[in-house]
């Protein structure tokens, strides 16, 4: 077999599972959307599914008001946006309200695309888009692929908005198990992360470290080499 007909074998259709994406600001955007467009430039097939952009502010641009589902393309990648109930976050319902709408508009969106993947990665936080991934990856039959940037309820107890024993802990802990037993594979982002769920019960056969990354296009290092 050539090297191309090797490598075309090798490239895959992938459904990104993503609650933040640009035009949102921040971090989990910006990852998302890098990670989305190298793939696509190392020859793999991406669909990105995702809320209507509405953080930070809270607001819905106008183009994607009284709509359920928006498919567009941003840099060689589909995009596919589904509703969410928008918040600024700064109130606790309404931001679980906000998570809970787009497990919901997102598996019902996801079902709904006519595309053949061959697996499901899911970028998390926030955890129920773990629920929403494992749906999805059943419903396609496709291996999960869950992306740790932190991990929850660990992070809320660390930053002391809830105590080991609450329900609020113990019920997020319980749904982290089961999200974490439906993957395949998980990409937690530090060794620390990884140890913790090793000794959470995770294999570590199960997991890969994946570190945040640089992207290069973002950065101008002509001058520094002159």
């Amino acid at each position: 077999m050539d090297r191309s007909a090797e490598e075309k074998q090798q490239n895959l259709s992938i459904l990104l599972l993503t609650h933040f994406y640009p035009p949102e600001m921040g971090a989990a955007a910006a990852r998302c959307h890098g990670l989305a467009r190298w793939l696509v430039r190392l020859g793999h097939q991406v669909t990105t599914l995702t809320g209507f952009p509405n953080y930070p502010s809270g607001n819905i641009p106008s183009e994607y008001r009284r709509k359920f589902r928006v498919s567009e393309n941003r840099d060689g990648v589909k995009v596919v946006r589904t509703w969410v109930f928008a918040t600024s976050h700064r109130s606790s319902i309404r931001r679980l309200l906000n998570y809970l709408s787009f497990l919901v508009s997102a598996i019902i969106t996801g079902i709904s695309l006519r595309s053949s993947f061959d697996v499901i990665l899911v970028s998390s936080p926030p955890l129920f888009i773990g629920v929403a991934g494992s749906v999805l990856a059943s419903a396609f039959r496709v291996p999960l692929v869950l992306d740790l940037r932190d991990l929850w309820p660990d992070v809320a107890i660390e930053a002391g908005a809830f105590t080991e024993k609450s329900f609020p802990v113990k019920w997020s802990r319980f749904l982290a198990d089961f999200i974490y037993r439906r993957a395949a594979h998980l990409t937690p982002v530090t060794e620390s992360k990884l140890e913790r769920l090793k000794a959470n019960g995770v294999e570590k056969e199960r997991m890969t470290v994946v570190t945040n990354s640089v992207d290069f296009d973002k950065l101008n290092l002509s001058k520094e080499f002159e």
